[in-house]
């Protein structure tokens, strides 16, 4: 279920106002390797509910079935969990164009996380027997699906290979380097060595992300800005130099 509070009713005409199926194809088009038509991406428009929220407002309970799936439009949200323990962690971030709760809307099975905006965002939810029923008339959509659940699945992949394979530094600066691509698609797109990606996530979430202390992270951080890879501020990370993250990788992966 989802559990917001509504801005005023002109600030979700202004959403729905902007968003058409061509600016739905344009957020879409990084975070989707196989793309929907304009007609599909128009459907998902006319049949869907364009939400607003603020920052730390739940979109999707851990422990419930999710009434549909989301699209991300506008802002970020993370990707939570709880543990055993009680212990809330961060499994990712989830930017525009990025679709959320596949697995437990074709299930019909509860999330085993929650969606929480980190800022201001806007999301387009489908409900999943509407979604259905789009799928069916336009096969592309299931196509689609396919190719975001094929790269999800290597991207876990290389998440749980470094993470349990790789030293530290290397699992930190494969996280960067992938928050990279999905974030910054274009910048990611030409490596730069330049680079000028301000990473909204803090040194406890990265921490929490990667099953590290603050302070580890905070030394490895220290160690890609010594690097050339990162500059650090106060309560700022900013990833400078793509080539020297995949080269830490890569390296460090195979020490």
């Amino acid at each position: 279920m989802v559990s917001i509070q509504r801005d005023k009713d002109d600030d979700l005409v202004m959403a729905l106002k902007t968003w058409d199926s061509q600016a739905l194809l344009l957020a879409m088009q990084h975070a989707w390797p196989v793309a929907v038509s304009a007609e599909t991406a128009r459907l998902l428009l006319l049949r869907g509910q364009i939400l607003r929220l603020q920052s730390a407002e739940v979109l999707v309970h851990q422990g419930e079935v999710p009434r549909g799936i989301v699209i991300m439009l506008e802002g970020t949200a993370a990707v939570t969990g709880v543990n055993s323990s009680g212990r809330e962690f961060i499994l990712s971030i989830i930017g525009p164009g990025e679709g959320y709760g596949f697995v437990p809307c074709y299930t019909q099975t509860p999330d085993t996380t929650s969606v929480v905006a980190r800022e201001s965002m806007v999301a387009l939810i489908v409900p999943i027997d509407v979604w259905s029923n789009i799928s069916d008339e336009r096969p592309d959509l299931k196509d689609a699906v396919i190719g975001v659940m094929c790269r999800r699945m290597r991207w876990m992949t290389d998440n749980l290979e470094f993470r349990s394979m790789a030293p530290a530094i290397a699992a930190l600066a494969h996280r960067l380097y992938r928050y990279a691509e999905q974030m910054a698609p274009d910048e990611f797109a030409r490596r730069s060595p330049d680079a000028n990606i301000e990473v909204k996530l803090s040194q406890s979430a990265l921490a929490s992300m990667l099953s590290l202390s603050r302070q580890r992270t905070h030394q490895l951080l220290h160690k890609l800005e010594n690097e050339g890879a990162v500059s650090l501020a106060y309560g700022r990370i900013v990833l400078r130099n793509l080539a020297v993250l995949r080269q830490v990788m890569d390296t460090s992966s195979t020490d």
